[in-house]
């Protein structure tokens, strides 16, 4: 269900996911809503992309933001910093 249909992928009912696997789809919006990939470029070099999505679906819902930072690290405290995390 998180990724788009495709002509030699089964056809799944939405609905029915949705119906029957609220609390985990709950626990996947809260996953989604917040999230960093890390990629390894070389021994210290990565790049990073942070997304950030609202499901409030509602008037005030934020657009969804994905950033990309490419970057030397040596250690999560750097991690944090450059995501502006505590």
């Amino acid at each position: 269900m998180l990724h788009a249909q495709h002509p030699l992928k089964e056809r799944i009912d939405p609905h029915e996911v949705f119906q029957g696997h609220k609390h985990t789809l709950g626990k996947l919006k809260g996953l989604l809503a917040s999230h960093t990939i890390g990629i390894k470029k070389a021994a210290d070099m990565y790049t990073f992309l942070h997304v950030e999505i609202d499901f409030s679906n509602d008037k005030k819902t934020k657009a969804s933001t994905i950033r990309e930072y490419n970057t030397r690290i040596f250690s999560e405290n750097q991690l944090l910093q450059l995501l502006g995390a505590e």
